[in-house]
């Protein structure tokens, strides 16, 4: 080899896999992908694994995943190849809020089982684009997010430190605060989410605390699944925000109405309610 820099690794070439998604009970209606190998081992270990490896997949250069859902998996495709994920609802950060109001139960849980797929498959940047849709957007239409099977779809695919978890824990809290809201039938859905729950809680009234911001409004990182010496755009972004609340209300002069709290649930987080008297 010469004595110049070797050149970038090309991901697109003629070395393929195909990918079969969906149980044996839809038939021909199952989603077949033929995907760039390069592509996809790319980005996740567990892919890189299966291919990669003395397997069944890798001598075939095929896998089939029946319990996926298709519909989640097209997305992830999307994702793969350019790193958006094409959904009409979230699909431009200024989509009115009368666009996102038509987004159903159905297309959130798609969006969960994305995530949860970046979960299982090891790819935490697939995990943090799937959380920022639904943190960004479902600020207009909080208790759609906050619903029985949701929780329980979330809880039963995730571990006891999962980001996911804790942003359910915090918007429950957050949408409790307010009268107006009667959320008490979600305390019996799963152990785990009560507990949780009622450690806020207790945490937040020891200590006066109020639940006045939205989650969504939160440094983001606290959802993440990315290290935490990762170079996040949303550090950036929510440093900027804090600083303009800051000299909103006087500047560096100590008069600040809403200083960031730690929240009961572990994370230095504005989601976590500002101090006020009662």
């Amino acid at each position: 080899m010469s004595g110049d820099a070797a050149e970038p690794e090309l991901l697109i070439d003629d070395q393929v896999v195909t990918i079969i998604v969906g149980p044996e009970s839809l038939g021909t209606d199952r989603q077949r992908y033929v995907l760039h190998k390069k592509v996809l081992c790319s980005k996740s270990d567990f892919f890189r694994a299966a291919f990669r490896g003395p397997s069944k997949e890798a001598t075939e250069n095929k896998m089939t995943l029946p319990e996926e859902s298709p519909k989640a998996f097209r997305m992830f495709v999307s994702w793969l190849y350019t790193n958006s994920v094409p959904v009409s609802w979230f699909s431009s950060e200024s989509a009115s809020a009368d666009h996102i109001k038509s987004a159903t139960k159905s297309d959130v849980e798609t969006v969960l089982e994305l995530y949860l797929m970046g979960q299982k498959w090891l790819i935490p940047t697939l995990q943090d684009k799937a959380i920022d849709i639904l943190i960004g957007k479902f600020s207009i239409r909080p208790l759609l997010f906050l619903d029985a099977d949701i929780i329980i779809m979330v809880y039963s695919s995730t571990m006891e430190k999962s980001k996911i978890r804790n942003f359910l824990v915090q918007l429950f809290v957050y949408l409790a605060d307010d009268s107006g809201n009667d959320l008490t039938s979600l305390l019996s859905i799963h152990n785990d989410f009560t507990m949780s729950v009622a450690t806020v809680l207790y945490q937040a009234t020891r200590n006066k605390l109020r639940f006045e911001t939205h989650p969504s409004q939160d440094l983001r990182c606290h959802y993440h699944a990315h290290d935490e010496d990762f170079d996040c755009p949303y550090k950036a972004i929510f440093a900027a925000a804090q600083a303009q609340k800051v000299a909103a209300s006087g500047g560096g002069t100590g008069h600040a109405k809403n200083p960031r709290k730690r929240n009961a649930a572990g994370s230095n987080s504005t989601a976590a309610a500002n101090k006020r008297s009662k």
